[in-house]
């Protein structure tokens, strides 16, 4: 699905890992706020490719043939816009989020947050 669905992978896997590793508070902030930027940094190329250029770009070769049609995946200009946005408001939260949750750190158990 090229680098969208690889971002996106790579902050589940990042978050899950944090959860894994909740023993060590500070471990598990850095992991998860690491995790969510490395893949929104990932995930936004092809969406700054989309508009930069103002083509529509197709997210990869993946076709999903479904009765009386086809399911194509692609970000034009718009959708770019909208997804880089989102991705950055998502990239802030994560690194505000590394120092605010870690006042919470050793009185606390985290779990899943």
């Amino acid at each position: 699905m090229g680098l969208v669905i690889v971002g996106l992978a790579v902050m589940l896997i990042g978050g899950l890992l944090a959860v894994l590793v909740s023993f060590s508070s500070r471990l598990s902030n850095w992991l998860g706020g690491l995790s969510a930027v490395s893949g929104t940094v990932i995930a936004c190329v092809p969406a700054v490719k989309a508009i930069t250029t103002g083509h529509t770009v197709s997210l990869g070769p993946l076709t999903w043939n479904v009765p009386y049609g086809s399911f194509w995946l692609e970000l034009d200009p718009l959708s770019a816009w909208f997804l880089t946005i989102i991705l950055g408001l998502s990239a802030l939260a994560a690194v505000y989020g590394i120092e605010y949750m870690s006042q919470y750190g050793g009185r606390k158990n985290l779990g899943a947050v």
